[in-house]
């Protein structure tokens, strides 16, 4: 298993958060919409997002090869429906596979 790192900025409150996921080495080479989606299904995001956001939306996602970092921007959507934009760059930290 490799290590992703991810950075989430909140246009809601300027907050910033960087989190850590595991995942196949392969993952950083997949669609970038896959790439988030295995974000916001681990473990991390599932204990530290998801009990504030429980959805979410892509509205842009994209990979910059040269560097191997995927670029998202989206809304977090709280349980009352309300959406917060926001930006996350995920990149690999340690490849192990």
């Amino acid at each position: 298993m490799s290590k992703f790192r991810v950075i989430v900025v909140d246009a809601g409150t300027g907050g910033e958060g960087q989190y850590e996921f595991e995942g196949s080495g392969l993952l950083i080479s997949a669609s970038p919409m896959r790439v988030i989606r295995a974000f916001f299904e681990s473990e991390t995001a599932q204990k530290r997002i998801l009990p504030h956001f429980p959805d979410w939306e892509i509205y842009t996602a994209f990979r910059h090869e040269d560097r191997w970092v995927v670029t998202v921007t989206g809304s977090l959507i709280d349980k009352d429906g309300g959406k917060t934009a926001f930006m996350a760059m995920v990149s690999l930290v340690d490849d192990d596979g």
